[in-house]
């Protein structure tokens, strides 16, 4: 039997080789038509080729304004970010998140971790206390004396998170936690006179290109405006639309994009105004959202003086920190896994622990067997004994 398995197995190795060459040489031979398609993506957000895009991009242009650097107490500068680890089991959610703030002068991190039941989406769960938890942090910065403090992310929450609500067995209110930890953030930030802003570095540009197109109040075709925000740094009568140190014009964040805007202004008491910025000559501008109480030559002024190139993107600098300590890395969700996996153990508790806290197949696959050792455990499964030593 030892023999059979064995040159099964070899079979399958051979074939899986094949398949995965063929793969390779298909991909070679089609690489120039994967090509065009990216370049005809390109070419959708060309003024040139799009009339609908140039109408909307030359007010953009007409109104865009220079960005003058700001370059604050780096002491007093806070950046902030947050890190998610999450391990499905069969029957729990094993999760970690993180939330950092970083200026030169301090520090400092707060987490939550623990267990949640699975469910069809736990990872709207998790993000919606990251969410929190950052909003928490941000709220401490400017407690400790910040006075600008830059979200990783937008002010007005995604509203994918208010599925957290939807997914949650027992109805817990995370959508209305959020809202509550932005509003108290918002108030403190008012209260000290402190510039908060939310940065949102892989953006889209149909807030900016909508609330023009509505403004001009003509019947152009919401589908001829691409989403992504390349179409700000290209060509338009000799020069992109935006060169490095320019805005656009601050703007209030429009229904139509943002479902939840209403919702997140009646629940805080401010209304959010949006505008984008470029930074570096050779990525897209980053999306800026600021509340109503700061002022947005000053916000942008901010996060072009802090800016540096990173990974070929011009991001500020106390977000590239904050980022950096803010990660949770696979090792620190193992480690809680072998700290939970002692204490069942401990207490005997292997019913739990081969039922509702046993890996799922997908993040258990078996080592490869020599043939020996798979003929050996078929035999004991089907009733002899062990031979082997």
């Amino acid at each position: 039997m030892a023999g059979e398995l064995d040159r099964f197995l070899e079979r399958g190795r051979v074939r899986r080789g094949r398949d995965y060459g063929r793969l390779l040489e298909d991909i070679s031979r089609r690489r120039r038509e994967l090509a065009e398609d990216v370049i005809n993506v390109y070419r959708r957000v060309s003024p040139v080729r799009n009339p609908v895009l140039r109408r909307v991009l030359e007010v953009v242009a007409e109104r865009k304004r220079e960005v003058k650097p700001e370059h604050p107490d780096p002491e007093v500068t806070f950046g902030v970010d947050g890190g998610e680890g999450m391990r499905e089991y069969q029957g729990v959610v094993l999760y970690v998140t993180r939330a950092a703030a970083w200026s030169e002068a301090d520090v400092f991190s707060s987490w939550d971790f623990g267990v949640l039941s699975r469910t069809r989406t736990p990872q709207m769960r998790v993000a919606a206390r990251r969410v929190k938890l950052e909003s928490d942090v941000a709220t401490r910065a400017v407690e400790r004396g910040g006075e600008v403090v830059m979200l990783d992310g937008p002010i007005v929450p995604h509203h994918d998170l208010k599925g957290a609500n939807e997914d949650s067995p027992n109805r817990r209110d995370y959508w209305g936690r959020i809202l509550d930890a932005r509003r108290a953030m918002l108030e403190v930030c008012e209260e000290e006179d402190a510039v908060v802003m939310g940065i949102v570095e892989d953006c889209k540009a149909k807030h900016l290109l909508r609330d023009v197109r509505d403004e001009l109040g003509e019947d152009l075709p919401l589908k001829a405006l691409p989403n992504d925000p390349v179409a700000l740094s290209r060509e338009l009568n000799g020069g992109p639309v935006l060169e490095v140190g320019e805005r656009t014009h601050a703007f209030e964040l429009p229904d139509g994009d943002y479902p939840v805007v209403r919702e997140f202004e009646e629940a805080t008491g401010y209304s959010v105004f949006t505008f984008y910025v470029r930074t570096t000559k050779y990525s897209p501008p980053v999306r800026v959202e600021i509340p109503e109480f700061v002022d947005p030559d000053e916000a942008a002024g901010v996060v072009l003086g802090t800016s540096i190139e990173y990974g070929g993107y011009g991001i500020p600098f106390p977000l590239v920190m904050a980022d950096e300590f803010a990660k949770v890395g696979r090792s620190l969700v193992d480690w809680i896994e072998e700290e939970v996996l002692t204490e069942l153990a401990l207490d005997g508790r292997f019913d739990v622990i081969f039922t509702v806290f046993r890996k799922l197949r997908r993040e258990s696959r078996p080592r490869r067997r020599s043939s020996a050792e798979a003929e050996r455990e078929i035999h004991v499964r089907h009733g002899g004994e062990d031979g082997g030593s």
